[in-house]
């Protein structure tokens, strides 16, 4: 096909060989340059328009009054209308009556929002809020919004939406199989784990004590060489001076003694929480770079390795505060990366052998610190913080525990559990 490019818009007879642009002259547009491009008229010789921030007739240059703006500048929206465009003019708000404060009809001329009535949204306020119904009368409606979707209810209706795991008229009930209303869950209420046994539970009336024990803590490097530490027991503070240690940077780890570990299946949904500190030699705060990234956290137990990463660290000069929340949604497979489920993490902390904190922040580190390192678990004690999200099943006879996670027999098979797991994690548990 021919170029035809504009004889006198375009530099040149020639064009593009895939759409067939022609090369215009400045202020000139069209794929044969053949017109002025917007904000400019009198083609050929286009020119500015004289109109301020409107825009102009291309042929003429007479200033144009765009469709619902007020004459004579034409720059401002005529009553109802807003979002002044120098092009397409203002748009009509439209605003919804029934929903109004009336006699009100007008809207905020940048963004359109209409003025609405109490419980009433929408830029048009045409619907009910979340947690109303029946527009333009919204009512409040009788849910439980723990239990409840974001929308909480149906619009026109009124009916409660439920989480996944939650029922009853107003959503202020766990279903079978499932404890503990929490607003903070997405499903609403979390799944009886119950090691397979049961799939009956409640939540527990135990309180949130704590396990510190600053004296067991072992520091470890990647070669699993024991480095030197001081325990300072009045301080819940355990020390390592790295400056005899031939290579800083490396993974140091703090590695927790025995009463961090074993069954420790009440600690979920309690918190971890300790202090870190790393002290820089000669007030260098370089840390560590970014492919050196690693876990911060590392739980192990039968045969799984779940990790934790921090988010975001303060300087090295700087203790910091490490606050892991004890639910799968903390935690990644180390392998894998891939979620943890509430059942592998339950499987983790039923046999926790391993719980490791990472030392080291900095690539000059002169020593590190770990302080006041907390394991939150639940006990039956008269007062303290609830331990609403541990759970405590309905056991069958000979198994014992808050979630059926002993049975008295010397041994057990788990295959029973292995129907509610998923189909790929098998399990291998003994109990003596």
């Amino acid at each position: 096909m021919p170029c035809a490019c504009h004889e006198v818009g375009a530099e040149s007879d020639t064009c593009d060989q895939f759409g067939g642009q022609c090369l215009c002259r400045p202020d000139v547009i069209g794929r044969d340059c053949s017109m002025c491009a917007t904000g400019y008229w009198g083609f050929p010789n286009c020119r500015p328009c004289n109109c301020g921030t409107r825009l102009c007739e291309p042929v003429t240059g007479d200033c144009i009054c765009p469709p619902r703006t007020v004459l004579p500048e034409c720059t401002q929206c005529e009553p109802q209308t807003f979002g002044c465009h120098p092009l397409v003019g203002c748009e009509v708000c439209n605003c919804s009556r029934p929903g109004i404060v009336n006699p009100d009809v007008n809207c905020d001329t940048s963004s359109g929002q209409c003025r609405c009535k109490d419980n009433v949204v929408g830029r048009q306020c045409d619907r009910c809020a979340p947690g109303f119904y029946g527009y333009p009368n919204c009512r409040l409606c009788d849910c439980n919004e723990a239990g409840t979707e974001e929308e909480v209810c149906d619009s026109f209706t009124g009916q409660c939406l439920c989480k996944e795991n939650v029922q009853g008229s107003r959503c202020d009930q766990c279903r079978v199989g499932t404890f503990h209303l929490d607003p903070t869950n997405p499903k609403g209420c979390t799944s009886c784990f119950c090691f397979g046994a049961t799939d009956r539970c409640r939540s527990s009336d135990k309180r949130r004590t704590e396990v510190m024990d600053m004296e067991g803590w072992v520091l470890l490097g990647a070669d699993r060489q024991e480095v030197a530490v001081a325990v300072y027991p009045g301080q819940d503070l355990v020390e390592s001076d790295l400056s005899d240690v031939p290579d800083v940077y490396q993974d140091l780890h703090w590695h927790a003694p025995k009463s961090y570990l074993g069954d420790k299946v009440s600690s979920y949904g309690g918190y971890l929480r300790y202090r870190l500190h790393t002290q820089t030699m000669r007030g260098d705060v370089l840390s560590l770079p970014a492919e050196a990234s690693r876990p911060d956290i590392i739980l192990k137990g039968n045969q799984m390795t779940l990790v934790f990463m921090e988010r975001e660290y303060s300087s090295p000069e700087e203790p910091h505060l490490g606050i892991v929340h004890m639910v799968e949604g903390s935690f990644r497979h180390s392998q894998t990366g891939n979620s943890v489920s509430r059942e592998e993490l339950m499987m983790v902390l039923v046999g926790l052998e391993v719980l490791q904190i990472r030392a080291l922040h900095s690539q000059s580190a002169h020593s590190v610190s770990l302080r006041g390192a907390v394991l939150e678990v639940a006990e039956g004690l008269p007062a303290g913080r609830h331990a609403n999200n541990v759970e405590i099943c309905m056991c069958p006879a000979n198994y014992l525990g808050d979630s059926c996670q002993v049975r008295s027999q010397d041994r057990v098979s788990r295959k029973h559990l292995k129907t509610k797991m998923k189909p790929s994690f098998n399990i291998h548990l003994e109990f003596y």
